[in-house]
């Protein structure tokens, strides 16, 4: 399969104006049940990705590939310092208005670069890889994780969500040319770097009940249902025959340095 590049996307990418959710997403949801779901969806990861810290407040977090800032500033509860990095200027400048409308937003800073080039690591707890690495070659995302593994502190943490391929479809590129890849790659690269995968989940997964039913506008008993374990087979089954789904890993990169 042909392999893109950083500038094939990057540079697509830093075209790109910022309007709503659409200007990054491809789905045909409405765009007002698209940011309802969103922002659903990143108060409960963060809620879990807080308890997975335990009693451990990172000094600082990076989210590589930022977007317009809002993972990047719900992480201000759970650390010290949160830094956004992201290549396109209007989305940047988006994230760093809502900063600076957020009480505590003089512990965010935005910076305007390739993911790739960032250096910043220094005192950097947890990284946070949101929907950014389906845009990176397979060499580029060797490098980058390397570079992490490299940088991070001993049980350092990594936060990643990607769009995987299904194990029926196998690697396939997107309409934005963004390369899907099985979700055994992505941990295969794991094993290989010695890191150690806490928690994994679909995103389909991770809202609860009441979530659900309030998304969706169904009664509480079918919400149960929906988000009962018994939807899981029916889940399963059903990403089996999609192209792809929306994946989640908790990681310690807890390589000896």
């Amino acid at each position: 399969m042909t392999q893109t590049t950083k500038m094939d996307i990057a540079s697509a990418w830093e075209k790109v104006e910022y309007k709503d959710v659409s200007s990054y997403t491809t789905s045909p949801v409405p765009v007002v049940w698209q940011e309802a779901f969103h922002a659903v969806f990143r108060r409960l990861v963060l809620t879990r990705i807080g308890r997975w810290l335990g009693g451990t407040r990172p000094r600082k977090v990076v989210d590589l590939a930022c977007g317009t800032g809002e993972w990047t500033l719900g992480f201000l509860p759970l650390a010290d310092f949160v830094v956004g990095v992201d290549v396109n200027p209007s989305f940047v400048e988006k994230a760093r208005r809502a900063a600076q409308a957020e009480r505590d937003g003089g512990r965010a800073e935005f910076l305007r670069m390739n993911l790739l080039d960032f250096d910043g690591y220094e005192g950097v707890d947890l990284v946070c890889l949101g929907a950014c690495v389906q845009c990176l070659a397979d060499a580029e995302v060797d490098r980058l994780f390397a570079t992490l593994a490299a940088r991070l502190p001993p049980d350092g943490r990594l936060y990643l969500r990607t769009t995987v391929a299904s194990p029926i479809y196998g690697a396939y590129r997107g309409r934005r040319g963004f390369f899907y890849r099985p979700r055994a790659d992505y941990e295969r690269r794991f094993a290989r770097l010695g890191w150690k995968v806490d928690d994994r989940f679909p995103s389909v997964a991770v809202p609860p009940a009441k979530a659900v039913e309030d998304f969706l506008k169904v009664p509480g008993p079918v919400a149960t249902v929906l988000s009962s374990p018994l939807w899981g087979p029916i889940y399963g089954k059903h990403a089996l025959l999609r192209q792809g789904e929306a994946y989640n890993w908790l990681i310690r990169t807890t390589q000896v340095h």
